[in-house]
């Protein structure tokens, strides 16, 4: 199935990463594995309540630090930085990890563009916590950043259990905003039962678990073949909003597009409270 990864004609992330000023870069790691039943899965964070966005889901990853740094350096940095994932190939208890592809960038709502590097774990199931979080890993300590970590199969989220779904408006565009909620397999006292996975993470493990198993989900999300926002970031490019370090507040996207393919590709939807779907 991973094969499918490598082998995916996707648009090249750097076409992108290349043309824009290192602090409106961003990249986030995703990590694939086994689990110990055998499913593939991934591993996500819980971001800590003390910072924005407290108690969501998220993948280890952050802002380039200099003009130098690819998106696979600046996930793996990141993910160091946030859980103490090891920066080398050859991980503790005979793990490995492999860098698999580079996905399409994805704009937050911050006007970051943003890279998902897709990796695969090779962990002994021996290696693998009862709650399916490799043992080198541990406990913490993690950076302030991180409440936990949770692992869920790929697949789940195809075809959630726990769904709820909402269009946005988000200046004047359409943006599906996907609500998975995970049961963690492990809970503690006055923690929720669930886990929301939403924003940019849940699109980015829907298109992952899209083109790993070469199948559309169950509930409305992009056309057929359509990874990222590339298009969308080209464009914005193109028209010189991302030409200074420090973002726009907001964009008008039916003014910057009137006329243009790419809004009909989109199409507004009635104007609902924005919610900023990506966040990163």
């Amino acid at each position: 199935m991973l094969k499918r990864l490598v082998n995916s004609r996707l648009a090249d992330p750097l076409t992108v990463w290349n043309r824009i000023p290192f602090k409106r870069r961003a990249a986030v790691y995703v990590t694939l594995f086994d689990n110990r039943q055998g499913v593939l899965s991934c591993l996500v964070t819980v971001r800590s309540k003390q910072i924005s966005y407290g108690g969501d889901a998220a993948f280890p990853g952050g802002k380039a630090d200099d003009a130098n740094e690819s998106p696979v350096e600046v996930a793996r940095r990141e993910a160091y930085e946030e859980i103490r994932f090891p920066l080398g190939s050859d991980l503790p208890g005979g793990s490995s990890i492999e860098d698999i592809c580079m996905l399409p960038a994805y704009m937050s709502s911050r006007f970051l563009a943003v890279v998902p590097c897709v990796s695969y774990l090779k962990v002994p199931r021996d290696e693998l916590s009862r709650a399916n979080i490799p043992k080198f890993l541990g406990k913490g300590p993690w950076s302030s950043e991180v409440h936990s970590i949770f692992t869920a199969p790929l697949s789940s989220f195809l075809t959630p259990q726990f769904y709820e779904y909402k269009r946005e408006n988000w200046g004047g565009l359409c943006f599906h905003q996907h609500y998975i909620k995970i049961p963690p397999m492990e809970k503690k006292v006055g923690e929720p039962d669930k886990i929301v996975v939403w924003g940019l993470t849940a699109n980015i493990l829907i298109d992952v678990a899209r083109l790993v198993f070469n199948r559309e989900p169950s509930m409305p999300h992009r056309p057929v073949g359509s990874i990222g926002d590339q298009d969308l970031l080209t464009a914005l490019i193109d028209h010189g909003y991302f030409d200074d370090d420090i973002p726009p507040k907001h964009i008008n996207f039916a003014k910057v597009f009137a006329g243009d393919p790419l809004l009909h590709s989109r199409s507004p939807v009635a104007s609902t409270t924005p919610q900023g779907p990506f966040d990163a």
